[in-house]
């Protein structure tokens, strides 16, 4: 499956234009699905910043299409992160690490939010990641809430045990920085 969906994008030459990819201005993404770079981690590792907690899935498919976003994930990683790293790397010469450690911050995740839309939005977002599967340093749950751990059991029995390894889950920001 990550063979197939790798074919594809290559021959869109990994879709240049995130706009053009998402058929709307990338902004208008974020504004759905917060996500941002923020910088470089004590372990010289890049960190991006999710607001998983305020995903809406509904707002999403107002912007675009889930195919179209999946789009969107490979311009970020095959010509955005690039150049995100030649930034970092031109501000600190001994960053060699291409790993990156993600944060999701849960704060304000509630149950209804788990709807099979914002599954599918979460699905089209990491269908990019399987093709880079050594990319994760680590990821840092945030403000995980109660509901979460039960999930959180269940959705790890369908992890690789070596990713589930590198991914901490914190029931709130204090104790996971």
């Amino acid at each position: 499956e990550g063979k197939d969906r790798w074919n594809e994008a290559k021959a869109n030459d990994f879709y240049p234009d995130p706009d053009k990819a998402l058929d709307n201005p990338a902004s208008a993404l974020l504004t759905q699905y917060p996500v941002v770079k923020i910088g470089m981690a004590k372990n010289k590792c890049p960190v991006s910043y999710l607001k998983a907690g305020q995903i809406y899935a509904e707002g999403v498919e107002c912007v675009t299409t889930l195919e179209n976003m999946t789009k969107y994930f490979w311009y970020d990683n095959i010509h955005a992160f690039p150049k995100f790293m030649a930034n970092l790397q031109a501000a600190d010469p001994d960053i060699e690490r291409m790993q990156t450690v993600s944060i999701f911050d849960l704060e304000g995740l509630t149950t209804s939010q788990l709807s099979s839309k914002t599954m599918d939005v979460v699905k089209a977002a990491s269908a990019v990641a399987v093709c880079f599967p050594e990319s994760l340093n680590s990821l840092i749950i945030l403000n995980a809430p109660g509901f979460f751990s039960f999930s959180w059991r269940v959705i790890k029995g369908f992890i690789n045990p070596r990713t589930v390894s590198k991914i901490e889950v914190h029931s709130s920001r204090k104790s996971g920085m």
